[in-house]
């Protein structure tokens, strides 16, 4: 698991990545019906809210990792000194995580501005004057499939205004008696339409998708791509029950000069305003523009299609090679006193890389320069029971103290209690079987092998490390599948591999036949005054 930074950064990447998909595919349709391009927002905006919580399903791919070579870092443990002087390992003062703190500094403004503009237009709903439903919503409602609906009237709205999720109120200027009949059944339509879109909770979401996403420019321009779209597609539902474009568009321009300026309510859905009134009404005056709906087999294909986008984009996960941090702490038993000499490795699954260090006579251990990311950090020592720490989380430039208590082993005793037969009960004689008997296992024991070579390099810039191997011994002794199991400095690793491949071994035998057996080696590099 990667710092808040990170995760931010790589969210910022998918972002990106959809938001370019959809402003391409609107781009395609842009000679297509208005509601398809609505649709294909919402499905962004969806995708967009979904991302964080679906970035959290593990894969083992990433973004942004320098793959060219295996960066080896040392993973030392502390020096070893005497137990009659205490060493103690500095905490570093944490850094402040500047970038968390700026993302929930604009978030937070994003969305007192949101609750502002939610407290405004609940204001205005509750002082509004309550009124019957206009005598054409009788008509339009069953034609438009909306059965709930509520109509308000008050003189502090000058266009009509739709709000409300679960009960739809429809706000109405007090100037709305002197329109013509013809007028006031146009702006019903509209209005009409919206809800029957649930245009309302569609712009909720996407303010929180702005709220989310509130510094990537892309997503400001995204939302105000939906609006634009949101209201061609209302024309376009007015324009399919049988009104004329030409008519349409003259009471559309009549009302939006009648408009006061001011801030809209963020949350509301108003049908005249100034922005993209200009291609609004070139759209209602081509005759030639497709205005169809998509249908419901359109609509469940399309939301498959941003699915199939969207799950593996989410599945992969943003890492930054260089970011690392360090791990530190005390071993001790149960009495409290201190373990020396204790190994400690740390293995990350994600990676599938390990970490290795020993504690000091102080029973302090040590793993510096350790890559960002989700740890299992386990002990082990003769007479303890292994400790083990499931999700352990280092973040970069963090240097996190972990203690580690261990347990006494369990110890097994097995005693025999024998008694003598009575001399009555007749002895019965076995049949001798032959029993094939086993596990008599011969270790493998180095019988050559070669010293490694101390990189001049890594002498010069005072490197140390612990390299830790993995390798299978052949039935005929040598070293087969050579392989650096922990981060270490490269040129460490490799003075050890090449050591290691010319050692040779007598092999394992089992029960007197040579078999093959996995090993691990540890060399430590250490430099000495």
């Amino acid at each position: 698991m990667n710092s808040i930074g990170t995760v931010l950064f790589s969210l910022a990447i998918k972002a990106s990545l959809l938001l370019v998909v959809a402003f391409l595919v609107t781009f395609a349709l842009r000679s297509g019906p208005a509601s398809w391009r609505r649709l294909v927002w919402v499905l962004a905006g969806a995708c967009l809210l979904l991302l964080p919580v679906l970035s959290t399903i593990p894969s083992p791919v990433g973004i942004g990792r320098v793959w060219s070579e295996p960066t080896w870092v040392s993973s030392t443990a502390s020096s070893e000194v005497d137990a009659a002087v205490p060493v103690s390992t500095p905490k570093a003062a944490a850094p402040v995580p500047w970038m968390p703190v700026i993302w929930a500094a604009g978030a937070l403004a994003v969305l007192l501005r949101l609750a502002a503009g939610r407290a405004r237009i609940l204001w205005v709903a509750r002082v509004a004057k309550r009124i019957e439903a206009p005598e054409a919503s009788a008509e339009l409602a069953p034609r438009i499939g909306v059965t709930r609906v509520a109509f308000a009237e008050s003189d502090r709205v000058a266009m009509p205004i739709t709000w409300g999720v679960f009960r739809p109120l429809i706000l109405l200027p007090r100037s709305r008696s002197e329109w013509p009949a013809e007028r006031m059944r146009l702006v019903l339509a509209h209005e009409l339409i919206h809800v029957q879109q649930r245009d309302c909770l569609i712009q909720l979401l996407m303010q929180f998708v702005c709220c989310l996403y509130w510094f990537h420019p892309l997503t400001w321009l995204g939302a105000a791509q939906f609006r634009k779209e949101r209201e061609r597609a209302c024309d376009d539902g007015v324009l399919n029950l049988g009104i004329a474009g030409p008519d349409y568009a003259g009471h559309l321009l009549d009302l939006v000069r009648t408009l006061k300026t001011g801030a809209r309510p963020s949350l509301a859905v108003a049908m005249a305003h100034q922005s993209n009134l200009e291609s609004r009404l070139v759209a209602l005056l081509d005759a030639k523009v497709n205005r169809k709906k998509p249908g419901r087999t359109a609509t469940v294909l399309a939301t498959l299609a941003a699915v199939c986008l969207m799950l593996p984009l989410a599945s992969v996960r943003g890492q930054s090679a260089g970011q690392k941090g360090t791990l530190w702490g005390i071993v001790t038993d149960p009495s409290g006193a201190v373990i020396p000499f204790v190994t400690v490795l740390a293995n990350n699954p994600d990676a599938k890389t390990k970490e290795t260090a020993r504690s000091n006579a102080a029973g302090e251990y040590t793993l510096r320069s350790v890559p960002a990311g989700h740890y299992t950090v386990e002990a082990m020592s003769a007479g303890f029971k292994v400790f083990r720490r499931n999700d352990v989380v280092l973040n970069s430039n963090e240097n996190q103290r972990l203690d580690v208590h261990m347990e006494i082993g369990s110890i097994n005793e097995r005693m025999e209690v024998i008694g003598k037969k009575p001399a009555s009960q007749a002895v019965q004689t076995a049949v001798p079987q032959r029993i094939r008997v086993g596990g008599n296992v011969a270790a493998a024991k180095l019988v050559s092998k070669v010293a490694p070579v101390y990189p001049e390099y890594a002498q010069q810039q005072g490197i140390e490390g612990t390299v830790l191997l993995q390798a299978i011994i052949s039935k005929e002794g040598n070293v087969m599948s050579l392989s650096v199991a922990n981060t270490a400095d490269s040129n460490l690793a490799r003075a050890a591999m090449t050591a290691v491949q010319q050692w040779h071994y007598q092999p394992t035998l089992l029960n007197g036949e040579p078999v093959e057996v996995v090993t691990a080696i540890t060399v430590d590099f250490k430099l000495r005054p």
